[in-house]
């Protein structure tokens, strides 16, 4: 009977307890789920005085599954998607993980999006993905517009996130690993077991070339954190093939990012069009403005720069706003020192032209950036 891999429930766990286990009888006549996963575990490894018992390990947390137990519905769903102590049956899986799931398990949800983002059990479905994405994000406590999202989510073994930073060049042997191990775990083997499980050989097989660089990440399913694992032989292992590696160009995403932000610019000038002849009547009326004084002529760059600029943050990545705030501030002092040449005049007032450049540099920094991934994906603001 296949071995099951390290226990993912154990993982957040301190030292294992000294304390002697109730019998099963006993937590099940006292409906103490939390007891009868701890007898399960102990089956798995054979420890804290019982015998190592595969079988054992699944009844027991089938029994705290019928209780309500989420941490047991995962486990039951890891044994059942891999097969071996008890036969594979992927829609009884799938039934036991949505429960998990539906009971607050982060590991169970980021299952659940694997699945309809690899197209494993459940048709490939990026709308549904996205749905367990986010939730799993809210479970963790993750914030989607905080810097390091994409790497922590990656760490949490969801695929979209993880294959990048797989593929990256830049990315450490040891991360490289440790992502690799942790989507193969939350349902990644379940798409290399399928895709290998789809060559069906010849009769006559041709002779067999070995091609290490070409050769699959492994020629046995890793199973998910867990659940049983089948026995497997060494073999060349290799992360994802480097030729699918996605390019470091974003165009659609670039070009719609910048598309919201022109959308933007119309509204921003507009509004500075109207609160600069408000100032200016105000002004007239009653003398000084708050914030501006009797500088009238500052409050149309100033409405215009603000409304470009928070808007921008919903849509691109904060470097990359950081990075056209810089461009644009170099390049609107160039136009305010030009403004005093006789070759640098180019608009009416020296206002105007530090917005018009700063603006220009601005746009173009956010265009030229979002194309080379510093636009944020759509499905943020969806979240």
């Amino acid at each position: 009977m296949p071995e099951p891999a390290k226990d993912a429930l154990d993982e957040d766990e301190g030292p294992e307890s000294d304390e002697p286990l109730l019998s099963r009888a006993e937590a099940e006549s006292r409906g103490d789920a939390a007891a009868l996963r701890e007898i399960a575990k102990a089956h798995r490894s054979g420890t804290r005085g019982v015998a190592k018992d595969l079988k054992a390990c699944f009844d027991c947390y089938e029994a705290a599954a019928k209780l309500g137990d989420p941490e047991s519905h995962y486990a039951l769903a890891l044994f059942l998607f891999t097969g071996g102590v008890v036969p594979a049956d992927n829609k009884e899986a799938a039934t036991h993980l949505r429960a998990a799931a539906d009971g607050g398990l982060v590991d169970a949800r980021v299952y659940l999006a694997n699945l309809y983002e690899l197209g494993i059990h459940y048709k490939a479905d990026q709308g549904k993905a996205d749905v367990w994405v986010r939730s799993a994000a809210r479970a963790a406590g993750l914030d989607d517009t905080a810097e390091d999202f994409d790497r922590r989510m990656a760490a949490l073994g969801v695929v979209r996130f993880a294959k990048p930073l797989i593929d990256d060049a830049e990315t450490s042997p040891e991360e490289r690993d440790a992502l690799l191990r942790k989507i193969k775990a939350r349902g990644f083997s379940l798409k290399l077991r399928e895709e290998r499980e789809s060559v069906v050989p010849s009769r006559t097989p041709p002779p067999v070339v070995v091609n290490v660089e070409a050769a699959p990440a492994s020629t046995s399913a890793v199973v998910p954190e867990g659940a049983p694992e089948p026995e497997k032989k060494p073999a060349p292992r290799k992360a994802i093939d480097k030729s699918t590696k996605p390019s470091s160009f974003t165009l659609g995403r670039g070009a719609w990012a910048f598309g919201y932000m022109i959308a933007f610019s119309v509204a921003a000038f507009g509004a500075g069009y109207l609160a600069s002849e408000g100032a200016k009547v105000l002004h007239d009326s009653s003398g000084a403005l708050p914030l501006f004084g009797h500088h009238v002529a500052l409050v149309f760059p100033s409405v215009v720069a603000a409304l470009l600029v928070v808007p921008s943050m919903l849509v691109y990545r904060m470097r990359t706003v950081l990075s056209a705030l810089l461009v644009g501030s170099i390049a609107a002092a160039v136009g305010v020192h030009l403004h005093g040449t006789s070759a640098g005049h180019f608009m009416s007032t020296v206002e105007l032209q530090g917005l018009a450049f700063g603006a220009g540099a601005f746009l173009g920094t956010l265009l030229v950036f979002g194309m080379l991934g510093g636009a944020k994906p759509k499905s943020r603001l969806n979240a």
